[in-house]
């Protein structure tokens, strides 16, 4: 599977400020890298799961897939409008990914007003799922990230209170998975 940068259409500067946080322009040095040849697994996985709910490969209707694979893994509905992020979760382990650093499709930005539903719960156990596919030290890593992640979750709701920030246990939570997030990091730029 080959995937490149979107352009974001039309490129008017809010639009381009939104997108910028898409992993493909986040992780735009580590993917250079790798300009037209495979990424390396456990380099792809710790990418996707630092991405949380946004995927990997941008929008997979600009990527370039081999039709067997694409025939033998549909996309499931279950996920709302990230139905690519989980598709990229999941069908990652089996996929050889290469990086083309030029943009060769558009992405038409949508209508803004649409409700945007994200299941924390689902991006959660996706990302575990994943991480059980690195090895251990790394793998201990992802559960404690996505059990910080899940406890800050609980703590503040759907629909985050006036003053979540005064509880300590949001705090402690926070703390704990943003040393996870920095060590996850660490071992993506050591490889």
């Amino acid at each position: 599977m080959v995937f490149s940068p979107p352009a974001i259409f039309p490129s008017t500067e809010p639009n381009l400020k939104q997108y910028r946080h898409w992993p493909v322009f986040v992780f735009s040095k580590v993917l250079s890298r790798f300009s037209e040849v495979c990424i390396p697994k456990e380099k792809a996985f710790l990418m996707q799961i630092l991405s949380g709910a946004s995927g990997l490969l941008g929008s997979c209707a600009s990527c370039l897939f081999r039709t067997s694979f694409l025939k033998t893994r549909p996309f499931s509905d279950e996920y709302h409008h990230y139905g690519d992020t989980a598709w990229t979760y999941q069908n990652l382990p089996e996929a050889n990914l290469a990086f083309y650093p030029k943009q060769v499709a558009r992405f038409v930005v949508h209508d803004q007003s649409a409700h945007r539903v994200v299941d924390k719960r689902q991006i959660c156990r996706l990302t575990e799922e994943l991480g059980n596919k690195l090895h251990l030290p790394l793998a201990t890593i992802v559960f404690e990230y996505t059990r910080a992640s899940r406890q800050i979750n609980k703590i503040r709701d759907s629909r985050p209170r006036f003053g979540w920030w005064l509880i300590p246990h949001s705090w402690q939570a926070r703390g704990r998975r943003n040393v996870m997030k920095r060590a996850l990091i660490k071992a993506l730029e050591r490889f």
